[in-house]
C-alpha cells in the first residue's frame, strides 16, 4: 500500500478509536454496580490474593460445586492488573480501561471491515458501531471487560486470518497471529469460539480469490485445532458448560410446555433485533416478569420475532440470488454481506437460547460482537449501495450517517449516567421494564443499605407481587420487622422464605428463631436456631449466639454454656480469617 493511502487508512482506524472513547469518558465518575461487587471488588483473584487458574471469572474455585464453570483467566488478569493501577478502590481505572477496550474493538472492527469494503463504508460501520447505544453495558459494566477483550481480539483474529497479500512467510506470521488471537480471545471469554466457525463462512462466501477448496480448508484448519485444544482444555479444568439457575433468572426454561418455550425463546429473538436496530429501552435486567412467557403464537409480543425471521429469510434469498450474478463487483460485494451475516449469525448464537436454555432472559453485553456484524451490514453494505446512487445518494448516505452517529451517541451519554450507582441502574431498569422481580428488589436491597427502610418495603412488596416465592424479598421483610419491632411479622415473612426455599436457606431460620425468641417461644425457636448454626458453621457466630439464647431461655444450661462456647469460638475464628 502506497504510504498515503497507508497514512489515510491509519487515519480512519484512529477517528473510529477515537470516537468509541470520547464517548464512554462520562463512566469515569461511575462506580461498582450489581455483578461488579461480586466479580471486581470481592473477587479474590483481582485482590492478587488467589491463582487466576484454578477459579472461575468470579473468585470461586472451579472444584467447588457453586462454581459458574467461566474459565476466563485472561480477563481477570486485565481486572486485576486495573486494580494494581487503582489501589485506592475507585472503579475509575477499570472504566477507563474499558472505555480504551471499546475503542480498540471498534478499530478492530474497521480493519476487517475495510478488507471488503470501500474506505468510506468501513468508516462508517466502524462509527456506527463505536456510538451504539446497545454497547453501554458491555463497555460501562466492569464485568463486561470480558466481552470487550474477547471481541476485540476475535475480530483482530478473523482480520489476520482473511487479509491476503505478501509471500509465505507474510501469511505464516498472518495465520499465527490469528491463531495467537483467538486463543487469547477464548482466554477471555468462552463466547469468542463461534468466530472461528466464522472463518469457514468467510471462505467459503466471499473469498478474495478463486482457490481450491482444499486451500481454504488449510487455511481454516489452525482456527479450528485452536478451537479444539481450548475444548479439551476448558473439559479438563471445568467440565460441564451448564449450570443451575432459578425461574427468578430465566422463566423461560421453567416454562409448563414446549411451545410456550419456543414461542417465548423466538420472543427473545425479537426483542434482541429491536435493541440492534431501535435501543431506545434499554435495561439491565429482563428476568421475571420483565418479558413474560408467551404461550399463544397469536401474541401480539411475537411481532418482532415474525418481523426478524421475514426479514432474515428475505435478505438470504437476495444476497444468495446476487452472489451468483454475472456482475463481478455485484456479486463480490452480494457474498461479502452475506459472510457478515452469517458471522452476526454466530456471534448471536451464545443469547439465543437454542439448542439449551441459559442463565439468563436477554443479556446486552452478549450482543456485542451482533452488533458489530448488524452495523457493517446496514451502515457499511446498506449505506454504501446508496452511496454509490451518484450525488444525491452519497449526500443522503451522509445526512443518514451524521444523523445516527448524533442521535446514537447522544442516547449512549445518557445510558452511561444509569450506570452511575445500583440506585441509578435498577432505578433505570425498572422505569424500562415495571414488572421486573429482580429491579424492583435491588433497588429495595440499595435502600435498606442506605438506611431507608420506607422506602424499601414498598419494593419489596411489589417484587413479591410480581413474584411471590422470592425468597430474599421476605428475607429483608423479616429483617425489617425485626428493626420495628414486630416480631410476629417477622415469623411470618421467615416462614414464607422457608416455604419458598426449604433448604438450604440458613438466613431464614436465623430470622425465625430471633422472631420466636422474641415471642417468647424459645421452644419454637430452638430447632430453627440449631437449623441455621448447623448450615452456617464457623461462617456466622449470631446462629450459635441464638442458639445459646434459645437453650438458656429453656433452662438448658450445659446445652446452651456449648452453644456460647461454639459462638465464641467462631468470632475467633472469623478474626484469624481476617
Amino acid at each position: 500500500m502506497p504510504a498515503g493511502r497507508a497514512k489515510i487508512a491509519l487515519s480512519d482506524g484512529f477517528l473510529a478509536t477515537s470516537f468509541a472513547t470520547l464517548l464512554y469518558l462520562n463512566t469515569l465518575p461511575n462506580g461498582f454496580v450489581f455483578d461488579d461487587h461480586r466479580a471486581v471488588e470481592r473477587n479474590p483473584s483481582v485482590a492478587n490474593s488467589a491463582s487466576l487458574l484454578d477459579r472461575d471469572f468470579w473468585g470461586t474455585p472451579l472444584s467447588s460445586p457453586s462454581s459458574h464453570g467461566s474459565y476466563r483467566p485472561l480477563a481477570v488478569l486485565s481486572l486485576r492488573l486495573s486494580r494494581l493501577l487503582d489501589p485506592g478502590g475507585s472503579a475509575r481505572g477499570f472504566h477507563a480501561v474499558n472505555a480504551l477496550l471499546h475503542g480498540a474493538a471498534a478499530a478492530a472492527l474497521w480493519l476487517v471491515a475495510r478488507l471488503r469494503l470501500r474506505r468510506a463504508d468501513a468508516l462508517a460501520a466502524a462509527l456506527c458501531f463505536a456510538a451504539h447505544p446497545l454497547n453501554t453495558e458491555a463497555v460501562a459494566y466492569c464485568v463486561g471487560r470480558a466481552d470487550l477483550l474477547a471481541a476485540a481480539l476475535g475480530l483482530l483474529a478473523l482480520a489476520c486470518h482473511q487479509a491476503r497479500g505478501g509471500g509465505a512467510a507474510a501469511a505464516f506470521v498472518r495465520h499465527s497471529a490469528a491463531c495467537a488471537c483467538f486463543a487469547a480471545a477464548l482466554a477471555c471469554k468462552e463466547t469468542a469460539i463461534v468466530l472461528i466457525p466464522a472463518c469457514a463462512a468467510w471462505e467459503l462466501l466471499a473469498p478474495r480469490s478463486p482457490r481450491s477448496t482444499n486451500a481454504a480448508v488449510l487455511r481454516c484448519a489452525p482456527p479450528a485445532l485452536v478451537g479444539a485444544g481450548y475444548l479439551l482444555l476448558r473439559a479438563a479444568r471445568v467440565g460441564s458448560w451448564t449450570h443451575t439457575f432459578r425461574v427468578l433468572d430465566n422463566p423461560i426454561a421453567f416454562a409448563a410446555s414446549a411451545r410456550a418455550r419456543w414461542l417465548s425463546t423466538a420472543r427473545v429473538h425479537g426483542t434482541c433485533a429491536a435493541l440492534l436496530l431501535w435501543p431506545a429501552t434499554l435495561s439491565a435486567d429482563y428476568s421475571l416478569d420483565a418479558l413474560p412467557i408467551v404461550d399463544d403464537w397469536r401474541d401480539p409480543a411475537l411481532a418482532p420475532a415474525a418481523l426478524l425471521y421475514a426479514a432474515a429469510a428475505t435478505l438470504l434469498v437476495v444476497l444468495a440470488r446476487r452472489g451468483r450474478s454475472a456482475a463481478a463487483a455485484e456479486s463480490r460485494r452480494a457474498r461479502a454481506a452475506l459472510a457478515w451475516v452469517v458471522t452476526g449469525a454466530l456471534a448471536f448464537a451464545p443469547a439465543a437460547h437454542v439448542p439449551t436454555p441459559l442463565a439468563f432472559v436477554v443479556a446486552e453485553r452478549l450482543l456485542y460482537v451482533p452488533c458489530a456484524a448488524a452495523c457493517v451490514v446496514v451502515a457499511g453494505f446498506g449505506l454504501g449501495a446508496l452511496r454509490r446512487r451518484g450525488r444525491g445518494g452519497r449526500l443522503c448516505a451522509q445526512l443518514l450517517l451524521c444523523t445516527v452517529l448524533v442521535a446514537a451517541g447522544g442516547r449512549t451519554m445518557r445510558r452511561n449516567c444509569d450506570w452511575r450507582s445500583d440506585a441509578t441502574l435498577f432505578g433505570a431498569a425498572l422505569a424500562a421494564y415495571p414488572r421486573s422481580a429482580k429491579a424492583a428488589y435491588q433497588l429495595a436491597d440499595g435502600a435498606i443499605q442506605r438506611g431507608d427502610r420506607a422506602a424499601a418495603e414498598p419494593l419489596l412488596r411489589r417484587a413479591l407481587k410480581i413474584h411471590p416465592t422470592y425468597h430474599y424479598a421476605y428475607l429483608h421483610l423479616a429483617r425489617l420487622a425485626l428493626l420495628d419491632g414486630a416480631p410476629q411479622a417477622a415469623a411470618d415473612a421467615a416462614a414464607a422464605s422457608l416455604a419458598a426455599v426449604p433448604a438450604p436457606n440458613p438466613h431464614a431460620h436465623l430470622l425465625a428463631a430471633r422472631a420466636l425468641l422474641r415471642l417468647g417461644r424459645a421452644a419454637d425457636a430452638e430447632p430453627h436456631a440449631r437449623r441455621a448454626a448447623s448450615d452456617l458453621g464457623a461462617a456466622d457466630a449470631t446462629a450459635h449466639d441464638t442458639l445459646a439464647e434459645a437453650l438458656a431461655a429453656s433452662t438448658r444450661w450445659p446445652e446452651a454454656a456449648a452453644a456460647f462456647a461454639a459462638a465464641v469460638a467462631t468470632e475467633g475464628s472469623a478474626e484469624r480469617l481476617d
